[in-house]
């Protein structure tokens, strides 16, 4: 499982897949920002307006089906269809 804190008042929740130190940032969409280290491993990812339930899929999954998800998210839609 990961390492999730969620706020539902706020709705906001932060994952971290590992320790590090944050070297740079990149949006991922209007509600998630993703931190990497140095050598580009992805180190957590910040997110805004999370509702419950994602926030409980969040906590109770891995980093591998995390990052299959967020690919799978970044696809257009119609490579998604095929």
């Amino acid at each position: 499982m990961l390492n999730l804190r969620y706020d539902p008042v706020s709705r906001a929740g932060f994952v971290r897949l590992r320790e590090g130190r944050t070297v740079r940032t990149r949006r991922l969409s209007q509600h998630a920002v993703a931190e990497y280290d140095r050598r580009g491993r992805l180190l957590a990812i910040s997110i805004t307006d999370l509702d419950p339930t994602a926030a409980e899929f969040l906590r109770t999954s891995d980093e591998e089906t995390l990052l299959r998800v967020m690919k799978r998210h970044r696809e257009p839609a119609a490579a998604r269809a095929s």
